[in-house]
């Protein structure tokens, strides 16, 4: 994960206060006390912060760490996005669920021509162009990450030399494609069931075989997969391979070079191999103890996680090849499970000369590798190059018990003082027998290695601190000293190589970063601005994006090469010719363009096209309304919000509820947060649709401002660093979630909760004018904390007392009977009677790809389906899924009295609000989940899509062809729509004419409402009983007609809609009529009481 701006201030050291002290005082002067004076605020925050959360690290629990602004997340931030992300897309409830909900997708779509459901016509279309662009000095905040240009999380990386292509796996994104070194690329994943990849490899065998395997592999917001497949004409038409179970997270597709018809594919269910060029495959059944090739044993699950794979080519040695070595690195090793049974016994490196099923022996502790109780995830890099021995193979292994230790039980020691949970690099000279570390952890501090986190060390951050999530390792293939590689590259947060140019990597050895994890160093880190300054004097200063997944090598045949490495940011080339050493000047802006593969959660829209959007690692984005693409903030971001009248006004969320506002489009921000007590990583953050200054956020308490922009953090009176305190405008509480035992009790648990009975954190939320509802869950999360999950409903509607917002009035927890059990990821009011909700499910109690009962967990009460509705504010719930797929739901919308909801598989739409029917919403929407949705503002027709690794989408409706414009059989209508101007609408400005209203389609009855299809006026200035029209191009009509032939132009949306004059008009007398035409083809009759209205223009 990229560094959390909200917690910046963490990564300043004393060294790197005083580097940024001298930088200032020499390039800035006496000129610059301001930010001298925030500097010095923001470190004594800091100390007081760390002290505060050292102090009560034994009380934290169910995801509560204390919140220090600074610093990239702690593993704890990092185990929440786990709980937050991947409850809401992850795993199926069985290991066979996915596929057959992809399976009722595919039935679905064949029907829904016949099915002819309303709206259902139209087409998806990315709602942003190019990458995103880090490069905008406009935007301070993020110019100075000096990242350039990039795009969502790559995976892996696989350069084939004889057909000269380089394919990426893009974590939710698919497969995609570049012929020209990463400079352009193409996707040709779209055709394949999921966008979740993991992992790529490719085959001579059959004419050239591409093998993809899928299933996220980041251990983090992960989504499982529906196996492997292949394609022998580059992604035209893909075939699943049998064998490869689904349910798995993906890691490495590694084919023999002695032999193009064995490929192995490790995956979190085991090591599979196979003899036809990845047709078919079968589980070699590594020795991990009881649980040996069936991890869906009880207690089994994560016993068999194998994060890599290598096999041995033939060299000049002596070595014939196709030895296989592979790792089981479950990240939390053999901590205990419910069971009291450890999650994974046998952790380390396996051994096979043939490969073969039933010969892998595991790598001894003697043998000089990271010792099986301590080993983690772990990951191989073989020698592979002309005149390099083959025998010479490294690897990168995570110390499992460092991690275990800082996030086990929540937090059994604050994150300060263990800075990296990296164990250290080995080397072996015989394929994995026996082992030398070449560096431990500690060998990464050192200040002079060039690193910008190992001068962080003393605040408890440094390299490896996440190599649960992040690792590569590599050997140049172009350089060698009697066969011994003598260039190491590796990734971590950041890329590393080997510090002494020559040297033979076969012992101790020292190494350098020179792809650094900001461009401008640590210290100008406190303050974000700073790092943009600082930019702008040395514009062509950049870096990759932190967070190394992959890598590709593609040598030049001259004795140079160009590494190609995948990150959070996309992907990034240097090229390094003969002799030449790798620098951290040469990464340029990036090598994303063609790419659309952004992993936003919340999305937000302007009326005038400005779109706001939380991004996974890569801030907050803001697209423009020509489509632009730009972030305006840094860290990862999580839900956004925007005034829909004014997109100036913006509203950024960080992990834990950190929310920053922006009145100037996000050139700047300031903070408003609101201090919630143990708020989800993607905390609900929400605005009334009908006062964008009115604002709700959840954690466990419900907090509302109606000070928009305005709003203030809470300060403590009682507080002197504080004073004076002012919370005239600051945040209210208004209901307190409470404890799983004790819901709704603002005191239980307070101020130290317990394990037995956890606090409760909202999940879900939304704020319709005084009414709200609230999904929530405690503990939510069993594979973590090993407590038992609960969710809940809490609203103000239906309860002792009227709703009023900013009060408590109404507030309780709702009975939901008939509710499962699972993670609540929407909340949403029907707009025309808010006792009316609905509810869409997760498919798991807690996160990503962990099947329900997978800890040994009682899941009784948690079957059922996806989507739930209730009529009686949140008493009692009905299933109302009927056909769509039975996978995780995360979002639904209510438009026109049609129920849409978005899904793992797709974006779906009824014919009612009562579920039965559901069809896939149009055409062209990549195959990814969806994280959340939302209709554009002043414009219902469109519906604007936060799809998790494809980026923004946008949705016009249309019904199919032949269509019905009725929600229901044994209908026929014939009435018209109804028109009314908005009485505040009647105005002009300067003879700018401006007007809006409503309108509305009977249908066949209230049950059974109609689709208005478009919205046109009449605009007319009459003179005695002549009149002449507005026309299209803003201009009068040039010759006058009867006051009763004049012409339409159209008004922008439907069942609510506006108009704005392009030009100034005459002054006059004007007579407008507004008159809509449904799907029925219905027009509107005049009505001179409703749809026509008399304006003077002076």
């Amino acid at each position: 994960m990229l560094l959390n701006p909200r917690r910046l201030a963490l990564l300043l050291l004393p060294l790197a206060l005083a580097a940024l002290a001298a930088w200032l005082l020499i390039s800035r002067g006496a000129s610059t006390p301001s930010l001298g004076e925030r500097i010095a605020a923001q470190r004594a925050v800091l100390g007081r912060c760390l002290q505060e959360r050292a102090r009560h690290a034994d009380r934290v629990q169910d995801g509560g760490e204390r919140e220090c602004p600074g610093a990239p997340e702690s593993p704890e931030d990092l185990a929440k996005l786990n709980d937050s992300v991947t409850a809401r897309l992850g795993s199926s409830d069985s290991r066979l669920a996915l596929s057959r909900a992809l399976r009722q997708r595919d039935r679905l779509a064949a029907h829904a021509a016949q099915a002819n459901v309303p709206g259902t016509g139209g087409t998806w279309e990315p709602y942003g162009k190019g990458s995103l662009r880090f490069d905008d000095p406009d935007y301070p905040a993020s110019y100075g990450d000096g990242f350039g240009r990039v795009n969502g999380r790559v995976n892996d990386l696989l350069y084939v030399p004889q057909t000269k292509k380089l394919y990426a796996a893009v974590a939710q994104g698919g497969v995609w494609e570049s012929t020209d070194q990463a400079k352009t690329w193409r996707p040709i994943g779209d055709t394949l069931p999921i966008g979740s990849t993991g992992a790529v490899g490719w085959t001579p065998a059959d004419g050239g075989t591409l093998i993809v395997a899928t299933g996220d592999h980041a251990f983090s917001n992960d989504y499982a997969g529906v196996g492997v497949y292949w394609t022998g004409d580059d992604g035209v038409t893909w075939v699943k391979a049998k064998g490869v179970p689904d349910g798995a997270l993906s890691y490495r597709v590694a084919v023999d070079p002695t032999n193009p018809q064995i490929v192995y594919v490790a995956t979190g269910l085991g090591l599979f191999r196979s003899t036809d060029a990845g047709r078919s495959f079968t589980n070699v059944n590594l020795p991990t103890g009881d649980c040996a090739g069936d991890s869906f044993r009880p207690n089994c699950f994560l016993a068999n996680i194998v994060t890599d794979v290598v096999v041995q080519p033939k060299d000049s040695f002596g070595h014939s090849g196709g030895a296989v070595l592979a790792a089981v690195g479950w990240r939390s090793g053999q901590r205990l499970n419910f069971a009291g049974k450890p999650e994974s016994p046998n952790n380390g490196a396996y051994r096979s000369d043939t490969g073969a099923p039933g010969t892998f022996t595991k790598v001894p502790d003697s043998a000089g590798f990271t010792p099986t109780a301590k080993a983690g995830r772990a990951e191989f890099g073989v020698a592979d190059g002309p005149g390099q021995n083959a025998n010479y193979v490294y690897a990168m292994v995570q110390d499992a018990q460092a991690f275990a230790k800082q996030v086990g039980g929540e937090n059994d020691i604050p994150l300060v003082g263990t800075p990296s949970v990296l164990d250290g690099i080995y080397v072996s000279s015989d394929f994995g027998k026996t082992w030398t570390q070449m560096a431990g952890r500690d060998d990464f501090f050192l200040p002079t290695n060039g690193s910008t986190l190992s001068q962080l060390t003393a605040l408890g951050i440094g390299p490896g601190y996440q190599v649960t999530y992040n690792q590569w390792i590599k050997p140049d293939p172009t350089r060698q000293s009697g066969g011994v590689p003598t260039r190491l590259l590796f990734g971590m947060e950041e890329v590393w190589t080997s510090a002494i140019p020559g040297q033979p990597q076969n012992g101790k050895s020292t190494f350098r970063t020179f792809g650094q994890y900001t461009a401008n160093g640590s210290a100008c880190l406190v303050v974000p601005e700073v790092c943009g300054t600082k930019q702008q004097a040395t514009p062509t200063n950049t870096t990759t994006h932190p967070d190394q997944h992959g890598e590709a090598i593609i040598p030049d045949g001259q004795g140079g090469l160009t590494l190609v490495v995948g990150n959070d940011g996309g992907v990034y080339a240097q090229h390094a010719a003969s002799g030449e050493e790798f620098d951290q000047s040469r990464w340029g802006l990036g090598n994303n363009d063609g790419f659309y593969t952004l992993l936003p959660y919340g999305v937000a829209v302007a009326k005038d096209g400005t779109a706001y959007a939380g991004l996974q690692d890569n801030g907050q984005l803001k697209i423009d309304p020509d489509g632009t693409q730009r972030s305006v903030y840094v860290g990862d971001g999580t839900f956004a919000m925007v005034d829909p009248d004014n997109s100036q006004v913006n509203y950024d969320e960080l992990p834990n509820a950190g929310i920053n506002v922006s009145t100037d489009g996000g050139k700047s921000y300031s903070s408003i947060d609101p201090n919630l007590t143990n708020p989800d990583f993607v905390a609900p953050m929400v605005m009334d649709p009908g006062d964008a200054k009115h604002l709700m956020v959840v954690g466990r308490e419900v907090k509302e401002s109606t000070f928009g922009p305005d709003t203030t953090t809470p300060c403590d009176p009682n507080d002197p660093t504080q004073a004076p305190c002012d919370n005239s405008t600051s945040w209210t509480t208004v209901y307190d979630l409470g404890t799983r035992q004790h819901p709704g009790d603002p005191n239980a648990g307070r101020p130290d909760p317990s394990e037995a009975d956890p606090q409760n954190h909202g999940t879900a939320a939304q704020v319709i004018g005084d009414d709200a509802y609230v999904g929530f869950c405690g503990s939510c999360d069993p594979v973590k904390l090993k407590q038992r999950f609960h969710n809940g409903v809490a609203t103000n509607v239906g309860g002792a007392k009227p709703a009023k917002r900013m009060t408590g009035d109404g507030w309780h927890i709702a009975a939901a009977a008939g509710l499962p059990d699972r993670i609540i990821t929407s909340v949403t009011m029907d707009p025309g009677d808010h006792r009316t909700v609905y509810v869409t499910l997760g498919a798991s109690a807690a996160r990503y790809w962990a099947p329900l009962g997978s800890q040994g967990e009682d899941a009784s009460d948690a079957a059922g389906g996806f989507v739930y509705k209730s009529t009686d504010a949140g008493a009692s719930f009905r299933d109302i899924s009927g056909d769509l797929p039975k996978a995780q739901a995360t979002w639904s919308i209510v438009r026109n009295g049609q129920l849409i909801v978005a899904t793992s598989v797709g974006i779906f739409a009824s014919r009612g609000t009562d579920g039965g029917e559901y069809v896939p919403l149009g055409s062209g929407l990549p195959p990814t989940a969806t994280y959340s949705m939302t209709l554009k503002p002043g414009d219902p027709d469109t519906l604007v899509a936060a799809t998790f690794g494809r980026g923004v989408y946008r949705y016009h409706f249309a019904d199919p062809h032949g269509a019905s414009s009725r929600p229901g059989p044994g209908c026929r209508d014939t009435s018209g729509p109804t028109s009314r101007f908005k009485r505040t609408a009647r105005t002009a400005s300067a003879r700018r004419l401006r007007l809006s209203g409503t309108t509305t389609d009977r249908g066949c009855g209230a049950s059974r409402r109609g689709t208005v299809r478009r919205v046109r006026l009449a605009i007319a200035r009459r003179t005695g009983k002549r009149c002449r029209s507005l026309l299209p191009s803003g201009r009068l009509a040039r010759r006058a007609v009867s006051c009763r032939r004049t012409a339409y132009v159209n008004a922008r949306g439907t069942t609510r809609w506006s108009f704005t004059a392009r030009r100034r008009l005459p002054r006059g007398r004007y007579e407008i009529w507004v008159r809509a035409i449904d799907a029925a083809g219905n027009v509107e009759r005049k009505n001179r009481k409703r749809n026509f209205t008399r304006l003077v223009l002076r």
